[in-house]
């Protein structure tokens, strides 16, 4: 039986605002527990816009970035996937 999540597009919302504080506040590009959280909010992202290929592609990248050591950029793109989704506002 494959494990379904009750986390929502809000709560991506308010974890990735958590993480982005947080990376903004501290240098944490070597932290294992920070690029844990960070692909934790990739798979639940997954899980959330699984059927959207736009936002597959955009959270591979994603994960693509975190394995180049670039947590803020991973936070980026997941944010990009929010945004696409209309989720979280466009940044002007």
């Amino acid at each position: 039986m494959k494990y379904r999540s009750s986390i929502t597009a809000e709560d991506l919302c308010i974890l990735l605002a958590a993480l982005q504080n947080r990376s903004n506040a501290v240098p944490l590009a070597d932290n294992r527990a920070f690029r844990l959280e960070i692909e934790t909010v990739i798979r639940f992202s997954v899980q959330l816009f699984g059927t959207d290929p736009v936002a597959l592609s955009r959270l591979n990248v994603a994960t693509s970035k975190l394995v180049m050591n670039q947590p803020s950029a991973a936070l980026a793109k997941i944010e990009s996937v929010l945004v696409r989704r209309g989720h979280l506002p466009r940044k002007i």
